[in-house]
Order: C-alpha cells, then structure tokens, then sequence
C-alpha cells in the first residue's frame, strides 16, 4: 500500500512540475520572464533531467516539457479578443467591398457576373435549345468571367479550341480502342500532351477532360451528341465573354498610381534616411539597415510593374477605358514607374558602398564630414528630385531648382577628390565608391 502511495505522489509531483512548466513558458512567451529552460542532453546535465530554479529534477523527459510549453503557448494566443477579432473578419470584408471602391469590390462584383453567366448558359443551353446535357455551357461560362475582358477573349479562343480538340480525340480514340477503360486512359495521356502546348494557356486541360467526359459518358461514338458538346462549349464561352465585357468590365486604373507613389515614397524614403545618416558625419552604427531596406525596395518595385501591366491590360476591348482615360493614365504612371526602376539599381549601389565603407577597412574609408554634407545635399536632392517627377501637381520651377543643387553638390565633391593627398588613397577609394552610385542615381531622377 505503501509503495502505491507514493507512486501516487510521484506521479502526482510530475504532473504539477509539467503543469508549472506550461506556465512558465506562457509567461516567457508574453515576456513575463519566464525561468524554466529545459536543458535534457546538454552539457552539464544528464538527459532526461530539467533545471528549474537551481535545482536539478529527475524523471520528466524533455518532450513533455516541450508538449507542455506548445499547448501553454496556443492556449496564450487564443484569447477571447483575438477570436472576436477573427470572426468579425469577414464582416470588415464586407464592409469595405460595399463602402469603397478596391479589391474587395472587384472580387464580389466579378462573382456576381459568374453566377449570371452560369444562370444564362443553363437557361440557353436547356430551355431555349434544349441540348440533352447542357452542364458544359453554365461550366465554360464561369471560367469566361475573366479578370480582365481582354483575358475573357484570349480565354474564349483557346477554351474552344481545347474543347473541339477533346471531342476529336475522344471520337478517333473511341473509333481505335474498343475496350472504355483503355481508351480513357489513352485519350487523358494524349490530351494531357497536346494541352502543354503554350498557345492554348490554361486551357490546355480541357482537351483531356472534354475527352475523357465523352468517353465517360459513352458518347464518343455519337456524332450528332459530339456536336452538342462542342455547341455547348461555345455557347458557354460567348455568354462568358459577353457579361464580363458588357455587365461592369473590370479595370484597373487606379492601382498603378497608389503602387507607383508608394514606390517613390520608399525609394525616396531610403535616399533621405541615407541623407541624414551622412549628416551624422560618422560612420551609421547599423549599416546593414541600408542595405536591408534597399533590396526591400524590390517588392514596392515589383508590385508597381505588376499593377501597371494589369492596368494596360484591363484597358483592352474594354468599352468603360475610354470614359475613364485608362490608356492616358496607364501611360503616365508607366512613365513614372520606368524613371523610379531606373533609380532604384544606383540607390541599392549606394547603400552597399556605404555599408562597405562603414567598416573603414583598408583600403576603403569613410569619408570627412565637410565631404559627408555634400553627399548629404546630393542625395537628398534626389529624393525630392523623384518626389516632384512623380507628383502630377508638381511646377517645373521646383524640378529645376534641385537640379541646381544637386549639381552644386557634384562640383564640389569633384573639386574634394582632385584635392586628396596621394597618401589618402583610402579615403579617395571611399569617396569615389560612394559618390558613383550617388551621381547616377541623381542623374537618373532629374533627366
């Protein structure tokens, strides 16, 4: 009785430890300062042995105690508020697609015009020409609802190809191979094949599945039923296209002006921060930071080239580009976007020249603090330089005065290299390095 006892209290002791354990971590977790840390196999200590508050504990296996931290750690982030905040999510959603124009509207617009298609395929293809298995058409339909009319077109051109090459090689294959399980296989493998051609896009998959629907079906060998098909097909396909070009035909011509200033907000963002950091006339004790945020840059660059394409493209064949001006504003912003990708290469030269130079490692140093204010000017005229060329509403007047500033500048870190000590080779080095990348970023901004 005695011995059961005390495995009782043992077993009891271990449960406590691992319950007290849980918390601990949750507290660590919140930085509350938690203090128990397994250590099971480490140096100094046995596995199968955990440290908590000085003394050494025996018998709690190190997976249990990092069970307990796991469940400790989703029970702390599965609060109550944060649970009301991601159920209200899809209210927000909501919200914002009926209070404003964006992404969110697209998305429930684009939706609404798939389900009208479907409805009006089915009804065409079943009561109005009352075809004997009208599913393709309210299909062919859907996947016509395009993101942009110009796609719904290109759509609508290979989806019938793709479907009058399925049914062709569902009758030749149901012609050559008696046998329904064969002939399935043969028609998937052939039209999967013919499918990766590039011309026919995503489509290509309709080839095998057109084909192997009809040998499904048993129809392959039906000529007036695999005229039905291929009628259904297109019926679909021409409804598709026609709401999504007719009913609200998305377009995009607000995207590329919100990436294309956000991109020149960070490019110029980063050509200040530098700025400043030269003004300090010591080396920035992080200079990793620069070059950090530089190569960020490239997503803002990235997302602006894809707002931009998406933008051109959603202005063809769509009759809403010319009440909006999408070409004109494609166009301009594009303009933008060519000058701000221009820059961005230099200013990611310039954040690694600094970071090089930052370390003052023969035989690169940091330049003086009379050259670092010039730096400081030139650069920072870049900034504004990309501010003004981006800004619509910006005067000519203003474009020109920073020019002159930035060439001040430039006169005057000449004049500093020509007037370097030949045993100065160090700081030359430097300056020349970061001021390479500095004049062609200017040059770039305010051609």
């Amino acid at each position: 009785m005695s011995r059961g006892r005390d495995v009782r209290r043992a077993q009891s002791a271990i449960g406590g430890r691992i319950h007290e354990r849980g918390r601990e971590y949750a507290g660590r977790d919140r930085g509350q300062g938690g203090h128990c840390r397994p250590v099971g196999g480490s140096r100094g200590v046995p596995r199968g042995r955990t440290v908590t508050g000085g003394r050494t504990s025996v018998g709690v296996e190190p997976h249990v105690d990092e069970d307990a931290g796991r469940w400790a750690r989703l029970r702390a982030h599965l609060t109550l508020p944060l649970l009301r905040e991601r159920a209200a999510a899809p209210e927000r959603w909501l919200l914002r697609a009926a209070r404003q124009r964006g992404r969110e509207r697209t998305v429930v617009v684009q939706a609404v015009k798939a389900a009208i298609a479907a409805v009006l395929a089915w009804i065409l293809a079943s009561w109005v020409l009352e075809l004997p298995q009208p599913f393709l058409a309210p299909y062919s339909a859907v996947f016509l609802v395009e993101a942009t009319v110009y796609r719904s077109f290109r759509s609508s051109v290979q989806q019938t190809g793709a479907v009058l090459l399925g049914v062709l090689l569902a009758a030749a294959v149901a012609a050559v191979v008696p046998a329904q399980a064969a002939a399935m296989g043969i028609a998937v493998v052939v039209g999967m094949l013919l499918g990766n051609w590039h011309r026919f896009g995503s489509s290509g998959v309709w080839i095998a599945v057109t084909a192997l629907l009809l040998l499904s079906y048993g129809t392959a060998n039906q000529s007036m039923l695999l005229l039905d098909r291929v009628a259904e097909a297109v019926l679909g396909a021409m409804i598709g296209l026609l709401v999504n070009a007719l009913v609200v035909p998305p377009i995009y011509v607000r995207n590329p002006q919100d990436s294309t200033r956000a991109l020149a907000g960070e490019l110029a963002g980063l050509m200040r921060g530098m700025a400043e950091s030269f003004r300090a006339h010591y080396p920035p004790e992080e200079p990793g930071q620069w070059t950090q945020r530089a190569r960020d840059v490239e997503s803002w660059v990235r997302q602006a080239e894809e707002d931009t394409d998406w933008a051109a493209e959603s202005a063809r064949f769509n009759m809403r580009s010319r009440r909006m001006g999408a070409v004109a504003v494609t166009t301009r912003w594009r303009a933008s976007l060519v000058l701000l990708r221009s820059v961005w290469p230099y200013a990611r030269e310039l954040a690694d020249a600094v970071h090089t130079a930052s370390f003052q490692r023969s035989p690169v140093g940091y330049p003086g603090p009379e050259t670092c204010n010039l730096i400081a000017d030139l650069v920072e005229a870049t900034a504004d330089a990309l501010v003004v060329r981006v800004d619509p509403d910006s005067r000519l007047d203003d474009l020109r005065r920073l020019v002159e500033q930035g060439e001040r500048s430039l006169a005057a870190l000449d004049s500093q290299i020509e007037a370097t000590p030949r045993d100065a080779l160090d700081l030359t080095i430097g300056l020349t390095s970061i001021m390479l990348p500095a004049r062609k970023a200017f040059e770039q901004a305010t051609a």
